[in-house]
Order: C-alpha cells, then sequence, then structure tokens
C-alpha cells in the first residue's frame, strides 16, 4: 500500500503551486513579536484547505495562535502537525548580502535550487510543508480515517526583548489540558532536521556568573581585587567541569553533554576592572534530569519507524532517527500530556539564524510527500 501511496502523491504533487506557497510564507515577515502578519496567511490558506474547527486566539495581545483540523471518516487515530510562526531577527542581513539576490531577506529567491530567505528553514519550510501535504491528499483522492490536526503558534524564538517564553504553546497546551482542544495521539513539530526523525532532543539551563572584585587605580593596582583574573580562573575550573560532563555518559541520539560559555563582559577605564559576568550554556541529556522524553519514544517506536519509513520513501537517504541538537517545544507534549511527539521537517538547523538561511528545493518537495504519506500510514485511508 504504502508504495502505491508514494507513486499516486508524487503524480499529484505541483512543485511550482507548493514553491509558490513556501516563498510567499517567507515573505510574511514574523520576527518574534509580530506574528499576526503570518497568522493573516495562514489562517486564509487555512481555509482554502476547508479545515474544520479553525480557532485563532491571542496567546498575548495582538500576538495570535491559530489552529484547525482535518475531520477523517472515523475509526483512526488523531495525528497533530505543529509549529511555530515566529523567526529571529534580521540584523545585519541586508549589509551582509547588500548588492545580490538575497539582499531583501524576505525576498525568498530560488538560487542554486534552494530557497532563501530569513525563517525558510526555521521554520516556514515545515509549516507549509504540513498544509501542503493536506492539500496533496485530496488531489490524489486519498481520504484519511484518522483526523489531521494543525496548530501554530508564536513565541519560541528568543532573541527579542521580554519575548521567546514559549508564551505561545503553553496557551495551546493548555487549552488541551481544559479540554477545549482534543488531544492528538501523537505530534509531529515541524522543526528543521534536514527529514531525519528526531526523537529525542537536548535539554539546557542558561545562567550567568557575576565575579565582584575591589576598583584600585591603574597606578596601585595591589590595592585592587581583579574581577577579570578572577574570572580567568572561573573559566578555567568551568572548561575543566564541562570534560568532566562529556565523560560521565553518552546518549546515543543527543551525544555528549557540556557546558559552554557563551560571553564574558568586564573591564573599566585604566583601573583594576571591579566586575566581570560570565555567560554560559549547560546542555543536558533526556533523563538527566526530570525530562522523560527517552522514556516516553521508547513506547512510541512504531510511529517514529513509520514516519522515519515515509520520509526515507520519499528522498533516498532520508528519514534517519536521530537526536535533536537543539532545544524547542516538543517537550510541552512529552512532559506536560503525556503524549509522545517529534521534530520532523525539511530544512537544516545548522543555517538557521544565520545568513545562509535556506532550504533545498527538492527537499521541501519530498517532504510535503513525506508528510501526506506518514498521515496516509498514520490516521489510516478511507475506502
Amino acid at each position: 500500500m504504502t508504495a502505491d501511496i508514494l507513486t499516486r502523491l508524487r503524480a499529484a504533487l505541483d512543485p511550482d503551486q507548493a514553491l509558490a506557497l513556501f516563498r510567499s510564507a517567507i515573505g510574511r515577515e514574523s520576527i518574534t513579536g509580530n506574528e499576526a502578519n503570518f497568522v493573516g496567511f495562514l489562517e486564509a490558506k487555512m481555509r482554502e484547505l476547508g479545515l474544520n474547527g479553525l480557532s485563532r486566539a491571542d496567546f498575548l495581545p495582538g500576538r495570535p495562535n491559530i489552529w484547525g483540523e482535518r475531520k477523517g471518516a472515523g475509526d483512526g487515530k488523531r495525528l497533530l502537525f505543529i509549529g511555530h510562526t515566529d523567526t529571529v531577527h534580521v540584523d545585519g542581513w541586508r549589509e551582509h548580502w547588500a548588492g545580490t539576490e538575497r539582499e531583501d531577506p524576505f525576498g525568498a529567491p530560488i538560487i542554486d535550487g534552494a530557497v532563501w530567505g530569513r525563517g525558510s528553514g526555521d521554520l516556514k519550510a515545515g509549516i507549509t510543508a504540513s498544509l501542503a501535504a493536506l492539500s496533496l491528499l485530496d488531489k490524489a483522492g486519498i481520504r484519511l480515517k484518522g483526523d489531521v490536526a494543525i496548530a501554530f503558534v508564536g513565541d519560541e524564538e528568543s532573541g527579542q526583548p521580554g519575548t521567546g517564553v514559549s508564551a505561545g504553546i503553553k496557551h495551546f497546551v493548555g487549552r488541551i489540558e481544559a479540554g477545549e482542544v482534543a488531544a492528538p495521539d501523537f505530534t509531529v513539530y515541524v522543526e528543521p532536521t534536514r527529514l531525519a526523525v528526531y526523537a529525542a532532543q537536548i535539554g539546557f539551563f542558561i545562567t550567568d556568573i557575576t565575579i565582584t572584585g575591589k576598583s584600585a587605580y591603574f597606578g596601585v593596582p595591589e590595592l585592587g581585587k581583579d574581577a577579570l583574573r578572577a574570572a580567568h580562573a572561573a573559566m578555567t575550573a568551568l572548561w575543566r567541569h564541562s570534560d568532566e560532563v562529556a565523560a560521565r555518559a553518552e546518549h546515543k541520539l543527543t551525544g555528549r553533554g557540556f557546558l559552554l560559555i557563551t560571553g564574558l563582559t568586564g573591564g573599566g577605564y585604566i583601573a583594576v576592572p571591579e566586575r566581570c559576568t560570565l555567560s554560559l550554556i549547560r546542555k543536558l541529556l533526556p533523563g538527566e534530569s526530570l525530562d522523560t522524553a527517552a522514556a516516553e519514544i521508547d513506547e512510541t517506536r512504531a510511529e517514529v519507524a513509520m514516519l522515519s519509513q515515509s520520509m526515507a520513501g520519499a528522498m533516498g537517504g532520508r528519514g534517519v532517527i536521530e537526536g535533536a541538537p537543539f532545544w524547542s517545544e516538543s517537550s510541552f507534549f512529552v512532559n506536560r500530556l503525556g503524549i509522545p511527539a517529534v521534530y520532523c521537517a525539511p530544512g537544516d538547523i545548522r543555517n538557521c539564524h544565520t545568513f545562509e538561511e535556506h532550504v533545498d528545493v527538492e527537499e521541501y518537495l519530498a517532504g510535503i510527500v513525506g508528510f501526506a504519506a506518514f498521515m496516509a500510514r498514520y490516521c489510516g485511508v478511507a475506502d
């Protein structure tokens, strides 16, 4: 059945139409805080798809989530595709690409077989591929038994002051907990994975360490206590601790833990520096703290394998099961709701948040086919 479905889906796919949807989505700037600009676009597209129960609600004033569903014929599982609508900033983008086709961060040019632009990988490729997959099922004449729910939330990115605290996903999960939105049986969060299936993710914590010494005139440094010198000693100890953490254990999907010093500020004007601040991030492995994601994933191997096979069938060499080298919001489903969740979508996280953000056209189109095939396999096909 799978081979037949893939053949029907490939034959029904309109690449030009799919790419137009993707490029138009990039064109709707949605830097964190301005999600509404993109949600308006999504609402129109979701209405065109005839989704049931289409709902839009602010998680914060003027900042909406949107969700809906494609009702199946019955007697099938419920599948949720979800992603965040906001992107990181574009500071320096135009200057970096001045005078080239890439100068407009929202222009979405196709260059050397890839679509460029802010948000292309993180994560408008995944969002539009999930919508295009539903449309593709319609074109291929494939009706599902189960329901496919679609939800897009804001406030995932953390680059803008006072934002990026997952306010959108918390609002949506709260509606599921309250019974206002039906809970899915399985969730695909459309973060970019190069069409791999990320069945585990790292955790992390971020902290600052402030070291306070005593300032003194540069001519008599012996009267002061040098905060920068103390910071050097602290950093040496922290790097040594990172090596110890890495040696403790290795997770088969996410690798080893570590501690990374990400910033150092301090110093004064021709004087012994009195204060210095270190910023650091500590990577946590699944199960290292209160995270129960590893145990939940063990219970959902069949679903993970099914999604993996769907992506492998859509594009050779894809669909590998890996661990996410990032943290995103699937943990709200796994830990708070007890619902299994994975990451999977077109795009490469390694070029996201950079001036190089782009998604290969071939991969994007394969993602649509793979998503549609997984919808059919997981939810079941009605006669």
